[in-house]
């Protein structure tokens, strides 16, 4: 694999989505760098600015002012934003040093240099840097240089010296402690290490990936989600807080390239016990609306029009994108979480304002879609959010509410085998005949026909996740398979 030399030991090169865990959160969390703007600074060298071209895009012509106001309002620890290459020296600023930090990422083995800051809480202010190694490794089926740097407090003992950058030559840090921490590291400040998990390219990827709009809505016919509803009116409205109960059976599913339709029965247990029924609801979710929120993820803002945003200039934040592996499926869940805390911006004068009384808050995740929404309304407060699930082969709590009530029939429609290499079966004689769609990942439709007695071939698709639909009565018959 060639690769241009200026990508070559680049601490995040430009254009490839870097996704580091951060060592130091419990489970598995995930963050991205993505180096996408260059801007030639004054004084000389170039500046590189992290997802600078998605900010423009929402911000405009407040782009840079947005910027500067917006990330102090980030919840997830330290944020990478700019860094200024020199020659071959990289520097990055921050407003806890009138030093900066520095790296030399084509530092020859045995060559050190002291990184100093003039933060006076720190408990010491220089940082010994030393390339310690250089080795080939072999990774992701091509072999790549790797330098390893250590890490001392000079004069002091410090948890920094267990720490080290790792640095490949193709694809940069693959280990690093966020600059600001080294930077800013009184006593009581801990430092934090981030590992690369994933990257992608515009022709090559490796690793975690992140997920696209259809990967948070997989839900099928049979599936079933019981919602918590609490709601604390406050001394405005008067009244103590309740809770209320709303059990989802997915009785159809309607993808198009723009939209995911589900048409579910509900039952209702309300507040004062009695209980409710109600066939044939629809919820739709459209691209629209939640794309500019997976772009946004991880750790940035977006400022969509969306059906359950409460004002369209409200900013919003994601977090970092967590995930959960599952025993039982065989498969890993990624969840994302989006807030708002009334931050709205003026485009006028490029001006953010806080509402520090109004907080809204939305969980998805790629197993059963939106999974909660919290908000907090001075002085009012509540969330909805699922507390049971059957979802395909992931079951959580009981989805019964104590009440008996049968849920859909589910997909009858069986296949196999499941994962598929050249042929796909409908398990049943009378379905011989029947139309049948496959879709992609994003909706698109990229086979269909009548299924012959010969099985559906599938050989030509590419490898990945699909869905089959036999259309019967309203959205028709659905299920998930995996080509190999």
């Amino acid at each position: 694999m060639a690769f241009p030399l200026a990508a070559q030991w680049d601490l995040f090169p430009l254009g490839q989505r870097s996704y580091f865990q951060d060592m130091s959160l419990p489970g598995i969390q995930v963050g991205m760098v993505l180096m996408d703007t260059t801007i030639t600074d004054l004084s000389g060298g170039t500046v590189l600015h992290n997802k600078g071209q998605f900010r423009r895009a929402v911000l405009g012509d407040c782009s840079m002012e947005g910027t500067q106001q917006l990330d102090p309002l980030a919840d997830h620890g330290w944020v990478m934003d700019s860094l200024l290459v020199r020659n071959d020296t990289v520097f990055f600023f921050s407003a806890y040093s009138t030093t900066p930090f520095y790296f030399l990422p084509k530092a020859a083995v045995g060559q050190s240099w002291t990184v100093t800051s003039s933060y006076t809480g720190n408990d010491f202010s220089d940082i010994l840097i030393t390339c310690a190694s250089a080795s080939e490794v072999g990774s992701g089926g091509f072999t790549d240089s790797v330098k390893v740097f250590s890490m001392d407090a000079v004069g002091a003992v410090s948890p920094l010296d267990d720490l080290q950058f790792r640095l490949s030559k193709a694809h940069g840090l693959m280990e690093y402690v966020p600059f600001a921490q080294l930077l800013y590291h009184p006593a009581y400040a801990s430092f934090s290490s981030r590992a690369l998990v994933g990257w992608k390219t515009a022709t090559t990827s490796f690793g975690y990936q992140q997920p696209d709009f259809m990967d948070y809505f997989l839900l099928a016919p049979g599936d079933v989600l019981l919602w918590e509803h609490y709601h604390d009116p406050g001394w405005i409205t008067q009244g103590p807080p309740y809770w209320e109960y709303m059990r989802d059976s997915i009785t159809g599913t309607l993808i198009t390239p723009d939209s995911i339709v589900y048409t579910y029965d509900q039952v209702y247990s309300h507040e004062d016990g009695s209980i409710t029924e109600q066939y044939g609801r629809q919820v739709v979710y459209r691209r629209s609306e939640f794309e500019g929120f997976v772009a946004a993820a991880p750790n940035d803002f977006a400022m969509v029009e969306a059906s359950y945003q409460w004002m369209p200039e409200t900013i919003w934040r994601s977090g970092l994108l967590e995930l959960e592996i599952s025993s039982a499926c065989s498969d890993t869940a990624t969840s994302i979480e989006l807030t708002t805390y009334g931050s709205l911006l003026d485009p006028t004068w490029c001006v953010i304002s806080d509402a520090s009384d109004i907080s809204q808050t939305y969980r998805f995740n790629t197993r059963v879609g939106l999974e909660g929404s919290w908000n907090w309304l001075n002085p009012s407060d509540g969330y909805t959010k699922i507390i049971a699930y059957e979802v395909g082969c992931s079951v959580l709590g009981d989805v019964n509410m104590g009440v008996d009530r049968p849920k859909h029939p589910g997909k009858a429609l069986s296949i196999y085998p499941n994962p598929a290499t050249g042929r796909l079966f409908v398990d049943g004689p009378w379905r011989l005949g029947r139309t049948f769609i496959i879709l992609d990942g994003l909706g698109r439709v990229v086979q269909s026909g009548a299924v012959p007695a010969g099985g559906i071939s599938v050989q030509h698709l590419p490898n990945g996740l699909y869905l089959l639909r036999i259309p019967a009565y309203g959205a028709g018959e659905l299920t998930r398979f995996v080509k190999e």
